[in-house]
Formats: structure tokens, C-alpha cells, sequence
């Protein structure tokens, strides 16, 4: 199977997959997360 990957250029973040992964977060909580991640 092929993935096509596209090269983000705005409105992107990268998280360890340990965080998504993380059995402690509630779904709302890693969604949180993501969406309050601020670029440095």
C-alpha cells in the first residue's frame, strides 16, 4: 500500500507518539492537547 505524505506548509504540529498514545489522557484530553500546542 502506498501512503502519500504532503508537505505541511501552515496549521501543523508534530507530537511524540507517546503523548497520542498515553492510556492516562481521555480522548478530550489528547485533543486538547493537539489543539493547544503552540509552535516555538
Amino acid at each position: 500500500m502506498h501512503v502519500h505524505r504532503s508537505a505541511p506548509t501552515r496549521n501543523f504540529t508534530v507530537l511524540p507518539n507517546t503523548v497520542l498514545q498515553d492510556r492516562r489522557l481521555s480522548y478530550t484530553a489528547c485533543h486538547t492537547v493537539m489543539n493547544r500546542h503552540e509552535p516555538s
